[in-house]
């Protein structure tokens, strides 16, 4: 072009400024289970999607959430269309509040009203995580996402926090209410 025309994209922190974020260190996936139960059922989230990392793990998920009481569905690449539809469908309706999902809901999943993005297990993939988080805090909503993460996710984490451009704030679970760690 003459005269030459700059085009800028916003940074990874930039475009997702509607979306607070954290961690919290787990021990064990029984750990991981009771922090999750913890967060779905303190009143916070409305409408959860948590990302596993394989398509069993979103079933027997579902199910042990569905066994105590939440309203929960898989959503996976072993799926029929027609069922997948169906499933997102019972999302938007109320019909489910919590959606457990492998990556195939990471992108093109446009649920406005989900509060809660939840990586039961972090993303092998840095820019995964851009796109899981950013099933939040959309049409100018706020939102939530909130990563549980063990001793074995520190080259994850640090993928993630180089790629965003900055520190993952770390809670912990302490009494009846969060506390910021940092």
């Amino acid at each position: 072009l003459n005269p030459p025309q700059s085009v800028s994209l916003a940074a990874n922190h930039e475009r997702h400024k509607s979306i607070e974020q954290c961690m919290h260190h787990v021990d064990s996936k029984a750990h991981k289970q009771k922090v999750l139960e913890h967060l779905l059922s303190n009143g916070e989230s409305s409408k959860s999607l948590i990302f596993t990392a394989t398509k069993r793990g979103a079933d027997q998920l579902s199910k042990i959430l569905r066994d105590k009481g939440h309203k929960s569905g898989a959503l996976h690449g072993d799926m029929s269309q027609n069922k997948r539809r169906q499933t997102v469908e019972n999302l938007r309706k109320g019909r489910l509040n919590t959606l457990v999902a492998t990556d195939v809901a990471a992108r093109g999943l446009d649920i406005k009203d989900i509060s809660h993005v939840i990586n039961f297990d972090l993303p092998m993939v840095a820019e995964d995580y851009i796109h899981r988080i950013g099933r939040t805090g959309r049409a100018g909503l706020q939102g939530t996402a909130i990563s549980l993460a063990t001793s074995q996710d520190t080259k994850y984490i640090a993928g993630i926090e180089k790629l965003i451009g900055g520190p993952i704030p770390r809670l912990t679970i302490g009494g009846d209410k969060e506390q910021n760690l940092d």
